[in-house]
């Protein structure tokens, strides 16, 4: 869908445009329209915009101007020029600011406009080809950065980090009569299998040194090294599970401590190689069978998110106890770590500190002693979230949903997971406590406030009739009229020939 701004001093100019086409057949959508160069630029700052339509010829500031600062502050934005004008001066200068075409008014037509929105799919996609190989060119560069770093080559500051040295005996004799292209793919495969556990952590690098492999996890400064510790557990743990599940081996590490101003990367990759040398660590006890791990099934985790999104204990208590009634499971440990992530990534939605959250006592294998410790996690959470509730913060969020609909209920995509982005609180909280304030759900009031809109619009005079709902966030023309004819008891025409004396 391409969202497209309109800019000519002409208003019939706007409308013929507008009106010839349609736009909806074709992807394309008309977010606003601009009598003039100042009040594009006004409109581009609040609202995101692929084609801007631009005349060539306006008072203030003219459409070659406009293009040039369109592609200096907006370079993903296109820009289309149409004119009166065939002089090629024009057309050079339109094109020397990057413009995509230059289209004379009387020649537009349906062939015409075809060609341009196939001249905006080339450009979206060699925009799309050079962001991609941009983005793989930083990462590259970023990686090469970290293993230089690490390997002393050239200094590097990346505090709050940990290496991890990792390797598994007995995988070099296994692979002795290996042809050394299968060699390498075994090693991209277990490569590719640790990134797959860490992919969590945002900036985190494998590379194989020496037979081993080396992995750099960067934590952000805010998270506790107890809570980081409890992380590189639960990764080293599944680690060992899928080796051993595919080699029959076992995995041995060694583990730096945070990198920091007095403890470079370099000094903590040394201490992590050093104690997988003299003093390595492995997985305390035997590696477990497949079936004896206890993990959170796909439906359950729909189902316990569910019922802790609803703020029902008694639904999370049904939940916990299913979850831990499996008596055959005599391993919990993937699990346990499983229900803190939820309750870490629940907490952070709804903008909860997640430090007073319970630390698991002891060996994670009794499941009484789980299901009580998860039970008071989960209603920990419920209460803060209860509480949390009751505050002032309820009325700024109000506030600042009332606001955000002011600003853009002229958009026709805006939708509830948009406004509480702008937020930044879970979509259900957000939706369930505007409903408990307002009496309203939040779709009720954006369509409210488009109605009220529509009142003072209708009564303006100069504005036609079916050019209204453009304004206004609605669709189309036809629902515009079902909507407001529903809330007025008369259409559209009917109101403004009562209230405008037409």
């Amino acid at each position: 869908m391409y969202d497209i701004l309109i800019v000519d001093d002409e208003y019939l100019a706007r409308k013929t445009l507008i009106m010839f086409w349609n736009w909806a057949e074709h992807n394309c959508r008309i977010a606003g329209e601009a009598s003039g160069a100042k009040e594009a630029i006004a409109f581009l700052e609040h609202h995101a915009v692929d084609v801007v339509f631009a005349d060539i010829s306006m008072p203030e500031m003219d459409g070659i101007q406009l293009t040039a600062y369109i592609n200096r502050h907006y370079p993903e934005t296109a820009v289309i020029i149409f004119s009166n004008y065939s002089d090629f001066h024009y057309i050079k200068n339109a094109f020397a600011e990057n413009a995509v075409d230059y289209l004379l008014k009387h020649e537009i037509n349906a062939t015409s406009m075809q060609k341009v929105l196939d001249s905006l799919q080339d450009r979206q996609k060699n925009n799309a080809r050079a962001a991609a190989l941009s983005s793989l060119a930083q990462e590259k560069a970023y990686r090469d950065s970290v293993i230089a770093a690490i390997l002393g080559q050239t200094p590097g500051s990346f505090s709050h980090a940990v290496i991890l040295a990792l390797g598994i005996p007995g995988l070099t004799r296994k692979l002795q009569f290996y042809p050394e292209n299968e060699k390498r793919i075994v090693y991209d495969n277990i490569d590719n299998l640790i990134a797959q556990i860490v992919a969590d952590v945002t900036g985190f690098v494998i590379f194989p040194y020496n037979e081993l492999f080396i992995l750099f996890l960067p934590f952000g400064k805010e998270k506790p090294e107890p809570e980081i510790m409890q992380a590189i557990s639960k990764y080293v743990r599944e680690m060992n599970y899928s080796i051993y599940r595919f080699f029959s081996l076992k995995l041995s590490f060694g583990i730096s401590g945070l990198s920091s101003k007095a403890s470079s990367i370099h000094a903590c990759f040394l201490e992590a190689a050093d104690m997988l040398r003299n003093h390595p660590s492995v997985v305390n006890g035997t590696v477990p069978r497949p079936e004896t791990i206890h993990r959170l099934s796909i439906s359950m985790e729909r189902r316990l998110l569910n019922a802790l999104s609803d703020l029902s204990l008694s639904g999370v208590s049904k939940c916990l106890e299913e979850i831990f009634s499996d008596s055959k499971k005599s391993d919990n440990s993937i699990l346990i770590n499983e229900l803190i992530a939820i309750a870490s990534e629940f907490c952070s939605e709804y903008a909860l500190s997640s430090d007073s959250l319970p630390a698991f006592p002891g060996e994670p294998t009794s499941n009484p002693a789980c299901l009580i410790w998860a039970r008071d996690m989960f209603q920990s959470i419920i209460d803060a979230c209860l509480d949390f509730g009751k505050s002032n913060y309820q009325d700024t969020y109000i506030h600042q949903v009332t606001a955000y609909i002011a600003e853009h209920y002229s958009d026709d995509s805006l939708c509830l997971e948009d406004i509480a982005g702008h937020v930044g609180i879970n979509k259900y909280y957000l939706s369930r406590t505007f409903k408990a304030k307002t009496g309203k759900s939040i779709s009720a009031f954006l369509n409210d406030y488009r109605i009220e809109k529509a009142r003072e619009l209708l009564k303006k005079k100069e504005i036609p009739l079916k050019s209204c709902h453009f304004r206004l966030g609605f669709k189309d023309y036809s629902y515009f009229c079902t909507q407001f004819t529903k809330y007025e008891g008369m259409s559209p025409r009917k109101y403004r020939a009562t209230h405008s004396g037409l």
